[in-house]
């Protein structure tokens, strides 16, 4: 994972983007008779998906057309809202420790339910065997990529919530017995695109000419910028948490022998919750 920009920029020379939107646009649904008409949670779509949104940036975005993008949300619509079908964590939220079994006192079975679209929660890890990384010293499996994340990073920040028929704004909402004038409006939307909540990552890269790692930054105006990455912002630090999770997750009944890093860091649940999302 310590390759600042090295792996991105080798991928971009040897024509990744291409690639990738091709299979996303043209292979995505492929399977989809052998899955009750739903798109397949396989390897090649969650990693297909995953390249997807980590190549995406502002440039690519500006460059895409109105029903080019609205193409791309019509085919991870399923993945981003059916979480019944879809796994949306490596774990499911009813667990508060692993591994399960004797070793733990507190849990140590799977609790699952039936539903309409097959037991609920999922679990990912059992459902799909581990992958081993070819990049590992030593060897080390770990999970499978979901395409549920990518899938509801893309639509969060490329789809517009925007619903013509609201209020324009609050003084267009009539008052109610209490007094108050309650709902949402075209007004509140506008402020919540404002500030997405998906934020794109850093467009990192690395330099071979300079020899280090720069973060391409493309300004109003149109001009591209290239900004030195500072000591201890190191674009691979982003995702530590993300790669102990997929290690110490990868077996949810059998305890690794290593220590696998940390999961949590403090500080990471923060901001508005209350009606922070208008979908």
């Amino acid at each position: 994972m310590d390759d600042e920009g090295r792996n991105r920029a080798q991928l971009k020379h040897a024509g990744i983007e291409a690639v990738v939107e091709r299979f996303v646009r043209r292979r995505l649904y492929d399977g989809l008779e052998q899955n009750g008409n739903w798109p397949q949670p396989s390897l090649g779509n969650g990693c297909a998906l995953w390249l997807w949104w980590m190549f995406t940036t502002r440039e690519s975005l500006l460059r895409e057309t109105k029903e080019e993008k609205e193409d791309i949300i019509r085919l991870v619509f399923p993945y981003m809202a059916n979480t019944a079908r879809y796994a949306a964590a490596l774990a499911p939220p009813t667990h508060f420790t692993l591994p399960l079994g004797p070793s733990n006192p507190v849990q140590r079975h799977l609790y699952t339910s039936q539903t309409p679209h097959g037991t609920y929660p999922l679990y990912p890890t059992l459902a799909t065997p581990p992958s081993t990384p070819i990049s590992s010293s030593p060897a080390s499996t770990i999970s499978h990529p979901a395409p549920n994340r990518p899938s509801v990073l893309y639509y969060f920040h490329t789809s517009p919530s925007f619903e013509p028929l609201l209020p324009a704004t609050r003084s267009d909402i009539p008052v109610n017995e209490r007094g108050v004038r309650e709902g949402l409006t075209r007004e509140d939307l506008e402020e919540f695109n404002r500030h997405k909540t998906a934020k794109l990552r850093g467009d990192v890269e690395w330099d071979w000419d300079l020899g280090y790692a720069v973060l391409r930054s493309l300004q109003p105006d149109g001009t591209l910028t290239k900004m030195p990455v500072k000591e201890g912002e190191e674009p691979s630090r982003e995702w530590d948490l993300d790669v102990a999770r997929a290690r110490l997750w990868r077996h949810l009944q059998k305890a690794p022998k290593w220590r696998a890093g940390s999961v949590y860091r403090r500080g990471l649940l923060t901001g508005v919750w209350a009606e922070s999302s208008s979908q």
